[in-house]
């Protein structure tokens, strides 16, 4: 699938058998991906900072979870992603 700027290559499994909606994708990094990464870790700290900011989709870690929209679930799919924004700054820190 296309993420931005990048042509993304994954294998995906469901998390469980009750949850069909939710996805385990293990990214496959091409050649490219991989170049850019390593050259972009050559610049100096606050480079590589405001490059992964305007090109996240060349940065991501290699799993990623993914989760499909319900039908008629419109509204709680919206204040789950209120809520990940709300605890951003906590992630990685104190929630994975």
């Amino acid at each position: 699938f296309w993420l931005g700027t990048r042509l993304v290559f994954a294998t995906g499994s469901l998390i469980d058998h009750i949850h069909t909606h939710v996805l385990r994708l293990r990214l496959k990094p091409s050649p490219t991906a991989r170049l850019i990464g390593a050259l972009v870790r050559l610049l100096p700290r606050t480079i590589q900072i405001w490059v992964k900011t305007q090109w996240p989709e060349w940065f991501l870690p290699p799993n990623v979870i993914l989760k499909k929209r319900k039908e008629g679930w419109g509204g709680e799919y919206e204040n789950e992603t209120h809520m990940y924004a709300r605890l951003r700054k906590i992630q990685r820190v104190v929630i994975p």
